[in-house]
């Protein structure tokens, strides 16, 4: 490498050796925390920019060495004059650091090292001006963690040979780019990236782009670099490289791009789902954008460890195992729906947060919000029959518990720190993201919605973009079809739900005499005094139909409310009820007076389904804040005895898990839920049918575990059978529990077992190859009623030789806190052992944040909140201290609930 810098026309002749751990520097360069005299934020500054990367890195995997070396040119423009290079590094010994130029007289003259930002300041002795470009060479190494963050390793053991085998792979979002190379890690700053791989012979590497050329590599027998094709300007994020000995199977089907499916070799047979669906969903994008794909290739592998579901690297997209692998024989519909709605979620990236990217972080919401609503519909194109708008339903209904709370956050928000952006990737960027856009995608029309979306994605190719360029987009398409909204603006609407704190409710108030409806908007909160000091008011697209003459798909708006109060122009008979939010496509609740309540009850079992799922949603949501008498909600979730509709039990059994949970061990509460199950139970039955669909399938475990726990005997008998008839079979033997009922079977019959079925299926765990078998049993574990192997289970997940892999140890930590005989051993647990959790997990992918979050599930008391609060006080937060806000608020509105309504509820279920 020498000889290629040599070439170069001059150059700074120093050379620093220094680290990126405190210590003692050398007299050339600073390691230090605070530099004193030059105070850099965390953020880069504008006034040098990337054009290209030139890397050649190499990760040395043998004999236990760790690391990875590299050489690194970056091709530099210079916006503004200045003497220093601002750029990100974490982790990374510098062993060299030169400026390459044609003015032979620039030098580097010092190289500091700011731990606490991750800044690394390179100063040279005349001024850099404006205008001007010039190349930074760097020789570096770094650490190949375990960790799942930036240029990382994952092993998985070959079954033939029983042989530890190690990968080289990259998680490079959201900040951790800087961690594999030095770089401008924000997204704004986009550049193209020649890389170069080293590898043994017997190895394979994969990039973004397709392989260019492979050469020996001098000095090292068995050794070759794989040269790959400049990228399109990306950011840093986006950059991807694996070494690895995996199978490939390329799908014979796709042309252009070309598919190839990546696992190891024990389950590349478990591709098979993938290779159907993937090059599917990217012509269906295709075609919907009206932009081709623009790459040659497309690379999809699956990894044993993998922080996250899947990450969305252009030209190679990386899943984690389960997210990503489907076996035929154990896999269930709910991981098979998962295994869809991921891969479709990240070819919609391909587009949204690909092609064109947030500027900041802080608009994250414009590629995930959109991905997810994008990739549903992918998923709909290629599996029809799946409904997947229940499934945005029941995302929305799953999105607005959390949203409710006053410690939730904005859709677009402020970042000040590394530390937040983890915490931001959460259901409100994600889910919430995706709700606002289907009320746009209502409101505006689909085919004004997707002429905008094109408009929005043309314009911005290749670029950065932030929202308010969305709305622009939006709105010229509008104002061509004469929508109503674009008298308001796209922007004057959209403002309201991406930069406020949470959603409103639309209070119903009728004059029953005059028949006159009136409408206010409020900010819809747990607490039941109420939000505090809310004055938030949202622009609320108004749908709504009558008894007379229902139209329940007519979710165009007829109205705006934007000021607090309304008077509808229509009126309504004083025996009609009015029904609000048709389809539930607005990302707000609705609740009525008890009058209208009572006749929406009176005409249940006629509504559809979608009507049905809202009004249970919105009523127990309702009574739980205190807007809505429980006897009110309680007479109308009485008609589900009725009720067989997958989304309307859906809806019923999210809002009553939150009741169950301080109701669990009140006879007259399991009394009253087996009476309003009854049917659906019987329905749907302890036994998969050759013609069930694929609702059946994926309803049933889910309907027949919520009567075990209730108290269904039939159900818990067949559970226990169907895991004794297991057990006892020959160790041969496959398993003869059908998939989708093994979540219900294996919880069941640990909860009513003991140790020898729990080593029964903790050793299944450990033997199945099936990613989506392991999440089962990873959560049924849990369900145990003894407290030493709760405890024994969650040290597990500290464990490198437990067979818990890191990437799954909050699993185990979520079915402990979630068993209410385990939520006292899971907060001991985290007390005694907070400072090994977050050394063992680092805060790449929240792990220890998913933890804290799973504990006020069972807290309902004053002394838990405490507890609680003793213990946020006491240790340093990092990327916990949203989880901690938030889990304190939850313990808070439990206490305050248990206190109002638990005695409530058990007298009006006393008279029923």
């Amino acid at each position: 490498m020498t000889a290629i810098v040599a070439t170069c026309v001059a150059i700074g002749l120093i050379a620093y050796m220094l680290t990126t751990s405190s210590g003692n520097p050398d007299a050339s360069a600073e390691s230090t925390p605070n530099n004193q005299g030059d105070k850099v934020e965390e953020r880069l500054p504008k006034s040098v920019s990337p054009v290209e990367y030139r890397l050649k890195i190499i990760p040395h995997l043998e004999d236990g060495n760790f690391t990875s070396s590299g050489e690194l040119w970056i091709t530099m423009e210079f916006k503004e004059t200045t003497n220093k290079i601002v750029l990100n590094a974490r982790e990374i010994t510098f062993h060299q650091v030169e400026i390459v130029s044609l003015a032979k007289d620039i030098a580097v003259t010092n190289v500091t090292v700011k731990n606490d930002s991750e800044l690394v300041i390179v100063r040279v002795n005349k001024l850099l001006r404006k205008g001007e470009s010039h190349k930074l060479y760097i020789r570096f190494s770094g650490i190949l963690n375990d960790v799942l963050q930036g240029f990382y390793r994952s092993s998985y053991v070959d079954s033939a040979t029983n042989e530890t085998r190690w990968t080289a792979t990259t998680q490079f979002s959201p900040t951790y780019a800087r961690r594999a190379f030095p770089c401008f890690d924000e997204p704004s700053f986009k550049a193209r990236f020649r890389i170069s791989l080293g590898r043994r012979e017997n190895m394979t590497s994969i990039s973004n782009m397709p392989l260019k050329s492979t050469q020996d590599m001098p000095n090292m027998p068995h050794f070759v670099w794989d040269h790959y094709q400049p990228s399109l300007p990306m950011s840093t994020y986006l950059v991807a490289f694996i070494v690895t000995d995996f199978d490939n199977v390329q799908v014979k089907d796709s042309s252009q791009p070309v598919f190839r499916l990546w696992s190891r070799h024990d389950v590349i047979d478990q591709t098979e789902y993938m290779s159907k669906i993937g090059p599917s969903m990217l012509r269906f994008l295709e075609g919907y954008f009206k932009i081709p794909f623009p790459l040659d290739k497309q690379d999809i592998v699956a990894l044993p460890d993998f922080g996250y579901n899947a990450m969305e690297n252009w030209g190679l997209i990386t899943f984690r195992e389960s997210a990503m692998l489907v076996n035929e024989k154990e896999a269930v519909a709910e991981a098979r729906q998962n295994v869809a709605s991921v891969a479709g979620h990240e070819l919609a990236h391909q587009w949204f947060g690909n092609l064109v990217t947030p500027a900041w972080w802080s608009d994250l919401w414009l590629k995930e919000g959109f991905a997810t609503f994008f990739g549903n519909m992918a998923v709909n194109h290629v599996e029809p029959t799946w409904r997947m708008t229940d499934s945005l339903i029941q995302d929305l209904h799953d999105v607005l518990v959390g949203d409710a709370l006053e410690s939730s956050h904005p859709i677009s928000v402020g970042l000040n720190h590394t530390d937040q952006i983890t915490q931001i990737f959460d259901s409100i960027s994600y889910i919430k993201g995706c709700s606002i856009i289907r009320m746009m995608h209502h409101f505006l029309g689909a085919e004004v919605f997707r002429m905008g979306i094109q408009r929005y994605l043309r314009t911005y190719s290749y670029r950065n973009a932030e929202q308010d360029v969305l709305w622009e987009a939006l709105t010229y398409e509008a104002r061509l079809s004469e929508n109503p909204v674009t008298y308001i603006t796209v922007k004057n609407v959209m403002d309201t739900w991406t930069l406020q704190t949470g959603y409103p409710v639309l209070q119903v108030q009728r004059n029953y005499k005059t028949g006159t409806v009136t409408v206010f908007q409020e900010r819809f909160c747990w607490a039941i005094a109420g939000c505090q000091d809310s004055t938030e008011s949202w622009w609320i697209p108004l749908t709504w139909t009558t008894q007379s003459n229902p139209r329940y798909n007519d979710t165009m708006p007829k109205a705006w409310l934007w000021n607090p109060t309304l008077e509808l122009n229509d009126t309504v008979p004083d025996d009609q009820w009015i029904l609000f939010n048709l389809g539930q496509t607005g990302y707000y609740r609705v609740n009525y007076d008890d009058r209208n309540w009572k006749q929406l009850a009176q005409s249940f079992e006629t509504l559809p389904p979608v009507i049905r799922s809202q009004l249970i949603d919105d009523s127990l949501a309702a009574s739980r804040a205190g807007n809505l008498r429980y006897k009110i909600a309680i007479d109308l979730i009485s008609r589900l005895e009725n009720e067989t509709d997958f989304l309307v039990w859906n809806a019923a059994l999210n809002q009553l898990e939150y009741i169950h949970d301080k109701m669990h061990d009140d006879a007259d509460y399991n009394k009253f839920m087996l009476r309003l199950g009854r049917k659906i139970f019987e329905t749907i039955g302890t036994v998969e049918k050759q013609n069930d669909g694929h609702r059946e399938r994926r309803w049933r475990g889910k309907i027949m575990k919520w009567a075990c726990i209730v108290g269904h005997e039939e159900c818990r008998q067949r559970a226990h059978q169907f895991l004794k008839n297991w057990i006892e079979m020959p160790p041969a033997k496959e398993n003869p529990i059908p998939a989708n009922l093994r979540s219900w079977v294996y919880c069941t019959g640990l909860k009513h077992g003991g140790k020898s079925e729990w080593n029964f299926l903790w050793n299944q765990y450990l033997k199945t190859t099936s990613g989506s078998e392991k999440t089962v049993l990873l959560e049924a574990l849990g369900c145990i009623t003894d407290d030493a192997i709760l405890l024994s289970y969650l040290e597990k997940s500290i464990s490198k030789s437990s067979g818990v892999r890191k990437q799954d140890g909050w699993w185990v930590f979520r079915s402990v806190a979630g068993n209410p005989i385990g939520k006292d051993i899971a907060f001991r647990f985290l007390r005694e052992n907070w400072v090994a959790l977050n050394e063992y997990y680092g805060s790449g992918f929240s792990a220890v944040a998913k933890m804290v979050t799973a504990l006020p599930r069972y807290m309902n008391s004053e002394t838990d909140l405490k507890e609680l609060e003793t213990f946020k006080d006491s240790v340093k937060l990092g990327v916990t201290s949203t989880a901690f806000e938030q889990a304190i608020e939850q313990v808070k509105i439990n206490e305050a609930w248990t206190t109002n309504y638990k005695k409530q509820i058990q007298d009006i279920l006393k008279e029923i």
